[in-house]
């Protein structure tokens, strides 16, 4: 809307409102929204610009046909602008029209939800909590909020595999690019190399840093009963981390597969145990400084710890890029292509007892 119109609605005239109790009413829709919603933000300057006041309605999370929706602002004394936000906390789509700013008075109501959406907090020490809750679209909420954003989707699958949501990946088929245009995966990757379409999830970026001191890695796999085969097949990396300083990797064509962690490509240890196709498998990576400042590695497979060592080419603690892959090699995403499901996907910045993740 624009400033003429509020200032109309408002008092009938020109200049800002008097202070009082006033009315922000909207039409609005949801579609397939996620984490803590929609919102609308109406703020309070002076002539200086300093901000008097602000209040935040929030819509809520779900699927929701048009409705109006109604809330009160107290405008104060001072004021001499008004600016009204829009945006959205999580995923899915957020739409709204017809906002209208009349005295309380004159206000029509709408009922619909006065605070963000509940939902389950992620674990203390969070750095992301992908749950893959969404079901469809191209991107996946993080819950904890932290540097590295939403996950991005290209051409992976929404799936509930036994009550678990998760996305699948999967040979593509030909031609397919479900992928977000002008979006982190096209403008960063798609743009300069020769994409075969092999599906993958990508956060983050390759720039900065952030200190990681200790971390526990964990996620839901259910392995395919073969890998992908790119030009260097013969493993599947499920997850990478830190623009892969840390992988999370299925090793073998075909199951049973290996399970093998590698810390800055070069350092990597095997466990002695394999994994199945077609059954759903927790696995968790942790990462602690020794005293001679290299990182103390332990894998586990549903909750028993299968293998443990010190790396000898990468010091600890680090500075990571907040870069995060599913499915791929991350560069050109030609190798280490994984297939199956993956489920909800965790980064805490500490290193859980063996206790806590069993």
């Amino acid at each position: 809307m624009t400033w003429s119109r509020m200032r109309a609605a408002a008092r009938g005239g020109e200049g800002p409102p008097p202070a009082g109790r006033y009315s922000v009413a909207a039409l609005t829709r949801g579609d397939n929204v996620h984490g803590p919603g929609g919102r609308i933000e109406v703020t309070a300057r002076d002539k200086a610009g300093k901000e008097l006041g602000r209040t935040v309605h929030h819509l809520g999370a779900g699927t929701w046909d048009w409705r109006r929706t109604g809330f009160g602002v107290d405008l104060p004394a001072g004021l001499h602008s008004l600016s009204v936000g829009f945006g959205n906390a999580g995923t899915g789509d957020v739409l709204v029209t017809d906002v209208e700013f009349t005295r309380l008075e004159d206000a029509r109501g709408g009922g619909t939800p006065d605070g963000p959406a509940k939902v389950e907090p992620p674990p203390a020490g969070a750095v992301f909590d992908y749950r893959m809750e969404e079901g469809r679209g191209l991107y996946v909420l993080d819950h904890a909020g932290g540097p590295f954003g939403m996950l991005e989707l290209a051409n992976a699958d929404w799936v509930e595999d036994g009550g678990r949501p998760a996305l699948r990946f999967a040979d593509p088929a030909p031609g397919r690019r479900d992928v977000q245009r002008l979006g982190g995966i096209e403008r960063n990757y798609l743009r300069t190399i020769p994409w075969s379409g092999t599906p993958v999830a990508i956060a983050g970026f390759h720039g900065g840093g952030i200190d990681l001191r200790a971390f526990t890695l964990s996620t839901w796999v259910k392995p395919a009963a073969r890998m992908g085969r790119p030009a260097q097949g013969g493993k599947g990396d499920i997850v990478g981390l830190g623009a892969r300083r840390f992988i999370l990797r299925l090793v073998g064509q075909e199951a049973p597969y290996r399970l093998q962690a590698a810390v800055n490509v070069n350092d990597r240890f095997d466990a002695d145990v394999r994994v199945d196709a077609d059954r759903w498998t927790s696995l968790a990576m942790t990462g602690e400084p020794t005293p001679e400042r290299q990182w103390r590695i332990r894998i586990y497979v549903d909750g028993k710890r299968v293998r443990e060592g010190v790396t000898e080419k990468f010091d600890a603690p680090a500075t990571i890029p907040p870069s995060l892959i599913l499915g791929s090699e991350l560069f050109y995403l030609h190798d280490a292509w994984y297939r199956g499901l993956i489920g909800r996907t965790t980064l805490l910045d500490r290193v859980l007892p063996e206790d806590q993740i069993r």
